[in-house]
């Protein structure tokens, strides 16, 4: 999370002032950031079928920020 926009604060991660208005008002999509968000606090998996070589998708964020994530396939095996 050394990037600059989080940091720690009694424990947990989060978002630093004015990151939230910059990412939700910026054009194209911000994925998700309500799960990950979720999935970092709790230490959760998220599943899902987006790709996971497009940079605004929540596999490749997820696992900037340290999030597991599967597809449905590997998900039922």
């Amino acid at each position: 999370m050394g990037n600059g926009k989080w940091k720690m604060e009694n424990g947990k991660w989060k978002m630093e002032n004015g990151e939230w208005n910059n990412k939700m008002n910026r054009p194209g999509s911000w994925p998700a950031p309500y799960l990950i968000a979720m999935a970092m606090c709790e230490g959760a998996s998220i599943i899902t079928q987006e790709s996971k070589i497009k940079a605004n998708r929540i596999p490749p964020i997820g696992k900037q920020r340290g999030v597991r994530y599967v597809n449905l396939l590997e998900f039922f095996e």
